[in-house]
């Protein structure tokens, strides 16, 4: 498989759209704090150790990822953009990748006056099948933010 700089294969990837019963600075706090994070992101039963965030432009964060069946996963990524509570642009990878091998995620947020919409958009280096499955997990990943902001 070839692999592309992220900026120059910004066209393959995928993207989702989601509405949340919670004003932004709620999604927000999910999206930016490591142990809400940690709740939220990963396959089901996994689990998060050593996770920093720094959310800040030019910040980064890292952590591992432990599976159910046991596999660790060493993370690791950069801010690229900020505005709480509207755009969140990070590009991450495997530590266990190509050093210089990104995927690049944005999430932009918007008011709908109580509700948030939410458009979140992966691109970059992963073949087409790659990101079907990886639409998929990401799938999972905000059904369960969706049920952590929306909380009575």
């Amino acid at each position: 498989m070839t692999q592309l700089p992220a900026r120059g294969n910004s066209e393959r990837g995928y993207t989702i759209s989601r509405i949340f019963d919670a004003s932004p600075e709620a999604v927000w706090k999910v999206l930016s704090k490591p142990d809400v994070w940690a709740q939220w992101s990963g396959t089901p039963g996994s689990r998060w150790s050593e996770l920093l965030m720094d959310v800040r432009r030019g910040g980064s964060w890292r952590g591992t990822l432990r599976e159910p069946e046991g596999r660790e996963i060493p993370w690791r990524a950069r801010f690229r953009d900020v505005a709480a509570p509207e755009l969140l642009i990070f590009e991450f990878t495997s530590q266990r990748g190509a050093v210089d091998t990104f995927e690049r995620v944005t999430i932009k947020l918007d008011d709908l006056g109580g509700k948030t919409a939410m458009i979140l958009r992966q691109s970059g280096n992963l073949t087409e099948d790659e990101y079907v499955v990886t639409k998929q997990r990401a799938f999972t990943f905000l059904d369960h933010l969706h049920t952590m902001v929306d909380a009575p």
